[in-house]
């Protein structure tokens, strides 16, 4: 499949400019509300947290596949526990936010929850934009989320279906190439 790496290559691409996005939301919301007392940011720095890892993972797995096209790190045994772990941090920190966008519980202790209608109708200054930006903050990060869960369920699908070693099976490897130019392995292994 020639196609797989340009595929690859958009996908993390998107991912990492996602993560920017959402690293500059998390530092812009964590330094809104720093005078708040009443207002608990754990959702905000679980996706600082993602966005961080994110950019630290997707990063070297697209400069290692440019150098080195087909080595390990496009290998499925990189990718699979590396943006997996992505995906779940992800997908908890958007779950984690949108608790916190609907949070009925603190009304029961006194508290309003900061994005309630009734509270931002009658809010002044930075409330609505911090409301905002942690609607955002959650629809970012389900969409990171969901774009890792769907191309690692594609590469473990087509790694699957090309009855090759599942675990070893890369991106844009030699006998991929070799097979897109119509000749078998290739000199280099056919020789190993």
């Amino acid at each position: 499949m020639a196609s797989l790496p340009r595929v690859r290559a958009v996908v993390l691409g998107a991912v990492l400019l996602l993560a920017l996005v959402e690293l500059g939301l998390s530092c812009a919301l964590l330094q809104a509300t720093a005078g708040l007392e009443t207002v608990s940011l754990t959702h905000t720095i679980l996706a600082l947290a993602a966005a961080a890892f994110t950019i630290l993972v997707v990063v070297p797995l697209l400069v290692l596949a440019g150098v080195r096209p087909g080595g390990p790190a496009s290998s499925l045994a990189a990718e699979l526990p590396l943006l997996g772990l992505c995906a779940v941090l992800w997908l908890a920190a958007g779950g984690a936010t949108a608790h916190a966008l609907g949070d009925t519980d603190l009304w029961a202790y006194g508290y309003t929850p900061y994005c309630a209608r009734a509270f931002v109708a009658v809010a002044r200054g930075a409330f609505p934009a911090i409301c905002a930006q942690t609607r955002a903050l959650a629809a970012f990060a389900f969409v990171i989320g969901v774009l890792l869960v769907g191309y690692l369920a594609m590469r473990v699908a087509l790694a699957v279906r090309r009855k090759q070693p599942v675990w070893t099976t890369s991106v844009g490897g030699r006998a991929d190439r070799a097979k897109a130019q119509g000749g078998g392995p290739g000199p280099a292994l056919a020789q190993a």
